[in-house]
């Protein structure tokens, strides 16, 4: 932000500036060759609710981690990513279920497990993560 003269306001995610296209290329350029990406600092301290709009994106990004500026921002962080990784989990286990069919339903959305193996795999890394599980 600092290079192109803008500061992140209040209210505003960093996906409602020009960022998001960095974003945007960032995730594109790196994420299929398996490199992970963090998401941006979130840097207004007393906007809780902005922050969790921002985290609902960084997660739909597949951005693995966000720091904190400040520590009444960890739990909210954590709190995210722990709670998308636990209510997706039983999701991305049945994509990867090789008994399951290739194509169904379930809460609501249409799943695949070919479309979306990556996926499931990469939730179920976050899921093992947040629940002190190592790594493979």
């Amino acid at each position: 932000m600092n290079i192109i003269g803008l500061k992140r306001m209040p209210g505003r995610t960093v996906y409602e500036t020009p960022l998001r296209t960095v974003i945007d290329q960032l995730v594109i350029a790196f994420r299929p060759h398996g490199f992970d990406l963090s998401a941006p600092v979130f840097d207004v301290l007393d906007d809780q609710s902005t922050l969790l709009r921002e985290l609902e994106t960084d997660i739909s990004y597949g951005l693995f981690a966000k720091t904190a500026v400040h520590p009444l921002q960890i739990n909210t962080i954590e709190g995210e990513y722990r709670h998308f990784a636990e209510s997706h989990a039983k999701q991305a286990d049945s994509v990867i279920d090789v008994s399951s069919p290739a194509l169904f339903r379930q809460n609501g959305q249409m799943m695949e497990r070919t479309c979306h193996q990556n996926w499931a795999l990469r939730t179920l890394e976050l899921a093992n993560f947040q629940a002190g599980v190592p790594a493979t």
